[in-house]
Formats: C-alpha cells, sequence, structure tokens
C-alpha cells in the first residue's frame, strides 16, 4: 500500500491447530463441506502470504477469482494471516528442512528434469544467509533468519529473469553482492547489489562487467572492504572461441566500473594453445586488494598439461608478481582438474587447494609470493579434494584445514589441519585422520566457532538407492568427533541421487546452515527445490514450539474488541493471582510500538481502553507479561 519493495516476507507454514480453525469458520460461514473447505482454505493461505510478503497484487488476484463478494473473502485474508501469524514471529527449523523456493509440482512430463541449482551461500554477519540459486533461467536470492524466517519475497526475490550460475557474498551491514552470468549468446557476466531488507541498489537486472558483452562467464566476486567488489571471469576476447583470458574489474557502491569498461586483463599474451579457466579469488585481508587462482592447460586436449597459478592484485588493479601469474607447483599434470579453491590467511597470504588427474594439493603463498609448503606443495592422496570450494576454511589462526576424499574403500573423509608454520596438526601424515562413518563422499567444511569444524557430507539413504542422505559430524581442534566414531547426525534422507548438490556457511559461533538442492517427489509430480537447515554442537536444530495465545492458566489475554479495529478497541487482561504485569504492543516481528499498561494488578479481570489513530493498517501483537509468564492476542488495524 505504500510503494515499499518487497521485504521481511517473514512466514512459514501454518500450524496444524489454525488450519483446524480455519477450516471450520470457512465450513461454518459458507456452508462448504470438509472437502471444499480444504479446497478453499489452500486459496485463502496463498492468497494470505502473498499479502504477508507485501505481494498486493498477487493477493488481489486471489481475491478477484473468489465467488464471494471481495469484501468478505479480505476479512478471511485478515483471518488466515492471523493463523499464520504465530508460525511467522516464532518461525521452526525442521529436521527435514525449510523449504526456501516455490517452485511448483509440475507434472514431470510437462517440465521434464530441469532441477533449481543452488550455487552460492553467504553468511550475513546478523546470524543468517544470504542464498542465491536459479531456476528455469531466473536468478533468485532469499535472506535467511537465524531462526528460520525467510526475510524478504516468499519464494526469493528475481533478480533478472535470463541468468545462471549465481555467486552471492556478504558486505556486512551495506548487504551483500551478487553476480551471474546471463543465459544467452552473449553469456555477459552481471553484478548486483542489495541493502539489507532486499532493495535492489543497482540498475535492474544488474550492471555488466564489460562493454565487451560476448561469451564471458562462470565469474567469482570479492568485497574490497570499502563498500565496493571485484570480480574475476573468463572471457573470449576475439571471435575465436578458442581463445580466451580472464578479466578483471572493480565497482565502488554505486556500481560504477573503476578498471574500465572494457575492464583488466589478467593474462595480457593469449594465444590458441593456452587455455585458462576456473578462476576463482578473495580478498587479500588485512591489505587492499585480493589473491586470484586459475587453472591453465596447453595443447589440443585439457589432458595434455595442467598447471594451477595465482597472483596478487591491489585495490588500483595493478598485478604484483609476474604477468603469468606463479605456479602453486614445479610439476604439471594431465587432465582439465577441478576449480582450485583459495581462502585468506589473515596475514596478508592465502591457501590454495587443487586437484589435477590423479593428485591433489594445497599450497600456502605469503605476501611477497613465496611458496611456503615447497615447491610442490603438500599432497593429501589419490584424488582426494573435493571438487567443492568448502573443502578448503582458514581456521582463523593464520592455517587452514582441509577435507579430502577417497575413491577407494572405505570411503571415509579424511581431514586435515595446517597451522600457520605449516605444521600438520592431525597426524605426520599430510592426509590426515581419517573420520570414521558410513560411506561417505563430497564433504565441505565450516568453523565451529570452538577452534574445531562441522563436515557436511552425501551419504547413501536408508530408504532407497534413488536418493541421498545429508550428514555431519563435529570434530574438535584435538581431531575427535564429537559425535562419536560412525555416528553422524542425518539432516534429511531424500535427497534424489541426481541432484545432491549442497552448501555450507557458519552463521554465528556453534551454529550453521545447510542449503541443498532437494528432489523428493512422487511417481508423477516433483518437490524438487532450495532447503535449508540449522545444526548446532548439539545436532540439527529441532523445532521450537510456538506460544499459544495463552501460555499459563494464571495470566491470559481476551480476544481484542472490535477485530479488525480501527481507531480504538479494547482488551481485557485476566490474572489468576495479584502481580506485577506489563502489557505493550508490537509490531509483527516482535519489536515493541508502546507500552500500554506497567504496575501491580490484583487478581481477576481488568480492561484496557486502546487508541492506536497513529498507527499504520497492519497486524500487531498484545504481549502481557509478568515475571515467570507471558500470554499473545493479535489485532488486525484496518486501512481507513
Amino acid at each position: 500500500r505504500r510503494g515499499r519493495p518487497h521485504r521481511a516476507g517473514e512466514r512459514s507454514a501454518a500450524t496444524p491447530r489454525s488450519r483446524e480453525i480455519l477450516q471450520t469458520d470457512i465450513r461454518s460461514t459458507f456452508r462448504l463441506s470438509r472437502d471444499h473447505a480444504v479446497a478453499r482454505e489452500e486459496h485463502i493461505l496463498q492468497a494470505a502470504r502473498a499479502f504477508a510478503c507485501r505481494d498486493h497484487e498477487a493477493a488481489e488476484d486471489r481475491v478477484s477469482v473468489f465467488p464471494i463478494g471481495g469484501q468478505m473473502y479480505r476479512m478471511f485474508i485478515a483471518l488466515a494471516v492471523l493463523h499464520l501469524f504465530t508460525g511467522q514471529l516464532f518461525a521452526q527449523w525442521s529436521r527435514g528442512g525449510i523449504k526456501l523456493s516455490e517452485i511448483q509440482d509440475f507434472p514431470l512430463s510437462e517440465r521434464g528434469w530441469e532441477l533449481s541449482k543452488v550455487h552460492s551461500i553467504s553468511a550475513d554477519s546478523h546470524g543468517g544467509a544470504y542464498v542465491v540459486w536459479s531456476d528455469s533461467w531466473h536468478v533468485f536470492i532469499q535472506r535467511v533468519s537465524s531462526d528460520g524466517r525467510q526475510l524478504w519475497r516468499h519464494g526469493g526475490l528475481v533478480l533478472t529473469e535470463n541468468g545462471e550460475y549465481p555467486t552471492v557474498v556478504s558486505n556486512g551491514d551495506s548487504g551483500v553482492f551478487v553476480a551471474w552470468e546471463s543465459h544467452d549468446l552473449l553469456g555477459e557476466v552481471m553484478v548486483q547489489r542489495l541493502n539489507l531488507d532486499g532493495e535492489i541498489l543497482w540498475k535492474e537486472n544488474g550492471e555488466p562487467v564489460s562493454i565487451f558483452r560476448y561469451l564471458g562467464g562462470r565469474a567469482d566476486i570479492a568485497p574490497d572492504g570499502n563498500g565496493g567488489i571485484f570480480v574475476a571471469w573468463m572471457q573470449v576476447i576475439s571471435l575465436n572461441p578458442e581463445i580466451s583470458t580472464l578479466c578483471l574489474q572493480k565497482f565502488d557502491a554505486r556500481g560504477r566500473r573503476l578498471w574500465g569498461d572494457s575492464a583488466l586483463v589478467l593474462l595480457p599474451q593469449v594465444d590458441s594453445a593456452r587455455h585458462p579457466s576456473f578462476i576463482s579469488i578473495v580478498s587479500s585481508k588485512p591489505a587492499d586488494g585480493f589473491y586470484a587462482v586459475w587453472n591453465t592447460h596447453w595443447g589440443e586436449s585439457p589432458r595434455d598439461s595442467t598447471q594451477t597459478y595465482i597472483q596478487r592484485i591491489d585495490g588500483n588493479g595493478n598485478l604484483l608478481w609476474r604477468h603469468e601469474g606463479i605456479a602453486l607447483s614445479d610439476a604439471s599434470a594431465s587432465g582439465l582438474g577441478w576449480a582450485p579453491s583459495i581462502v585468506t590467511d589473515g596475514a596478508g597470504g592465502a591457501f590454495a587447494a587443487w586437484c589435477i588427474g590423479e593428485r591433489s594439493c594445497m599450497q600456502h603463498i605469503d605476501s611477497s609470493g613465496q611458496r611456503l609448503l615447497g615447491m610442490n606443495g603438500m599432497i593429501f592422496g589419490r584424488r582426494a579434494v573435493s571438487e567443492r570450494s568448502g573443502a578448503l576454511i582458514p581456521d582463523t589462526q593464520g592455517g587452514a584445514f582441509i577435507v579430502t576424499g577417497s575413491f577407494e574403500s572405505p570411503y571415509h573423509p579424511r581431514l586435515q589441519h595446517v597451522d600457520k608454520l605449516g605444521q600438520t596438526r592431525f597426524n605426520e601424515d599430510a592426509a590426515g585422520i581419517s573420520i570414521p562413518s558410513a560411506e561417505t563422499w563430497e564433504s565441505i567444511l565450516c568453523l565451529d566457532g570452538a577452534g574445531g569444524v562441522f563436515i557436511l557430507s552425501k551419504r547413501p539413504s536408508e530408504l532407497s538407492n534413488e536418493f541421498l542422505s545429508l550428514a555431519f559430524q563435529s570434530v574438535d581442534s584435538t581431531g575427535r568427533s564429537i559425535f562419536g566414531d560412525n555416528n553422524w547426525i542425518e539432516i534429511v534422507n531424500t535427497v534424489a541421487s541426481e541432484y545432491g548438490r549442497m552448501n555450507l556457511v557458519a552463521t554465528a559461533p556453534g551454529e550453521a546452515m545447510v542449503v541443498w538442492e532437494d528432489g523428493r517427489y512422487t511417481p508423477t509430480t516433483s518437490a524438487r527445490g532450495i532447503y535449508s537447515a540449522k545444526i548446532g554442537a548439539h545436532g540439527v536444530v529441532s523445532p521450537v514450539q510456538p506460544p499459544q495465545q495463552i501460555i499459563r492458566s494464571s495470566i491470559s489475554l481476551s480476544s481484542p474488541f472490535p477485530n479488525p479495529a480501527s481507531e480504538s478497541w479494547m482488551i481485557s487482561c485476566i490474572l489468576g493471582t495479584g502481580k506485577n504485569v506489563r502489557i505493550s504492543l508490537a509490531d509483527i516481528r516482535g519489536c515493541e510500538i508502546k507500552c500500554l499498561f506497567e504496575g501491580v494488578r490484583p487478581s481477576g479481570e481488568f480492561t484496557l481502553p486502546i487508541v492506536t489513530e497513529y498507527l499504520p493498517a497492519g497486524i500487531y501483537v498484545v504481549i502481557a507479561k509478568t515475571d515467570e509468564e507471558v500470554a499473545y492476542s493479535n489485532v488486525i488495524i484496518t486501512y481507513r
């Protein structure tokens, strides 16, 4: 109504009890059968969700097709929002995950096997996280709070209808950056910035990284520490697709390209025999600038020869080391290899991990370009490093953790901790310690806030060989498995094996958020989409029971009268025993607006007249608190 953008779509499913109440209301008013009431209830709830997310156009569409008067239907939308409210304010994490995407369950014959893809997740510095994904060439972003609420439009904000391969990075209290590759013949790289409320700050559909808008892609991004962002991507620089290079760009906080409209070329000398690919970057904290790491292969076949290189770039776009970069290892290998990973060591240097052919390695580079783990780095074994970037993380003490896998039985993940001096903390063997488990693969890591790590892995599901299970283990600083050997905590066991993509990020000390592509399906439809769960030192965060309208028998609140209300209304509080009580009015997020009463009252009932002509229309909560107990009641203030 006030023209604000989609934001704070804080909604979770209505509780079973609230749905039962809503169905009863519908049946008694419209004299419908139970089956018809259930169908009509879902229609009302869809309108209510759109209304609660400020998607007024969608809500009005639902109103217009309802067979009775729109005014009465609006009353039932308000009723549905009230029933949804308990789930909104006290959102619940679920062991099976909460669904972030609103992907419809189309018959497989109509939709095919096209699936949403989790590509990136970043902590928002407030206990939650940003998640980006693509579906049907639409790029979505959602901000999830620490208690599982979707803080932006339900189902995610659409950043573009022509993109894929998005990546996201938090910019602290200034918001978030997202980059993606356009899905067309141009294949250009686009970047967008949003604030904490989900408001788009740059040009609609993003800013292009360069005026050369063809055959670019697979970008990586890193904040510059001054409100802007660094971008790196692979770019074809002529009409010959066989000749490509790596390009760099820097944007300021206002979305202006600072390194020229044509960007900077990381590798000035290019030819058809050299093929760079898979670039990753990380800010070179505490110095201004960033590190870039990439693979380069030579010859007509990717299997001829491949090496991994690193380069340091300052905040003005100057290459600080030799132009071709520094090889992380003197030895080359056959095979194209996987995308290398890079993390900062917190002292101006960086750790990098890569896997080419049959070898996987890690190297530590200081700020001057010196290789600190030998000429060939630290070798972890045969094809061990995970393809996921989360397999390498910094330890906040100048070292790094790395998790590796195995393509040979018993398929246990192996964990190693390398300190800032290059010493291995878990066994002298570089391969590290084995984390006993069932058969697992593609493990990723995040810090647990207590010197150890959480390890997330895919494993076979006990339900069927058609599914995957996601499970995690907590390992302390000594290498001990907190949950016990072979006792991993299962998060979900219904991930279709074809769609096992996952991501993990630490959101607070002792807490982390997991996001994955879920392929739950029935024989005729698919409920696939993006799901999220929260894990911690004690396992998967369990659902929290929301408070009922009356929490204890010794204190309760009546329903406001009238409700919906306008300028003034009344509410009664009943106390079982005399005590000090505080009654306040809050918005739907629980933020107090005004204290209505505070003082000692004897046992019994007392009524408060309330004037709210100063409030905008919306949903509000009356909260009554004593030293031991609390009660809630909901009121709708109508538009006047």
